[in-house]
């Protein structure tokens, strides 16, 4: 399935569930929370102990437990931390595994932090995933889950949540991803989102792009990346 077919797939569902809700008098508009694991990353836990080390362990401590919110609506999936919902009424797109997906354009927007310095990149949505579809099956958050693989990343969806997304930018399933274990970009390490509750309402926060973050394309932001993990290598030895 290539770029326009998904987006004329999630267009077509977007359509038809707004259809839906709006004939059952119900509100359309999709926000559900999930939970993230991610541990401390093997590359910081070799590392000699020292200022850098601990200066690392402190900063992914303080991130421990954090919560995202997914918000499906009007053609558009966001996907941020939670408290990024903020009192005006905007809801930011910022710090890592954050997106923002506009269906119409086939483009989408993310951060990355390298170390303590946040980026904007942008890029197009990428090709469907090659889902393999399981026999297994398992009730989360009551609802039952079917279990599907694609490389590194395992997933549990429901049919009885039929929009095509999950956390963290995951597409092209049949239901929504109520549970995914992934690996991580960049620091390879596996991470996990889970569920914790799920609503359909009236209306969602306007969302919002950072304004005061360096913009990077994909391919820009690895190779920074790397370079910079080779110069902070070499300080940890």
């Amino acid at each position: 399935m290539n770029k326009l077919v998904l987006i004329k797939l999630l267009a077509v569902v977007t359509t038809l569930y707004a259809g839906i809700a709006q004939a059952q008098a119900q509100p359309r508009h999709l926000k559900a929370q999930y939970s993230l694991f991610e541990p401390i990353p093997k590359a910081v836990r070799d590392m000699d102990e020292g200022p850098v080390k601990q200066y690392l362990l402190e900063t992914l401590k303080k991130e421990a437990g954090k919560v995202f919110t997914l918000y499906f609506a009007d053609g558009q999936y966001a996907f941020a931390l939670s408290n990024n919902d903020n009192a005006s009424g905007e809801f930011i797109i910022t710090d890592k595994h954050s997106t923002l997906v506009n269906m119409a354009t086939g483009t989408r927007h993310g951060c990355e932090i390298i170390i303590d310095k946040q980026f904007l990149i942008s890029d197009s949505i990428a090709a469907t995933p090659q889902w393999t579809m399981s026999d297994e099956t398992e009730t989360i958050a009551g609802k039952s889950c079917i279990k599907a693989s694609c490389g590194d990343t395992v997933v549990w969806f429901s049919n009885e949540i039929p929009i095509p997304i999950g956390p963290n930018a995951l597409f092209g399933l049949p239901g929504l991803v109520l549970k995914a274990t992934m690996r991580d970009t960049h620091s390879q390490e596996m991470v996990t989102f889970t569920l914790q509750n799920v609503e359909f309402v009236e209306t969602v926060p306007q969302f919002a792009l950072p304004t005061n973050l360096p913009t990077l394309t994909r391919r820009e932001f690895d190779k920074l990346f790397k370079q910079k993990m080779q110069q902070f290598d070499a300080i940890g030895k």
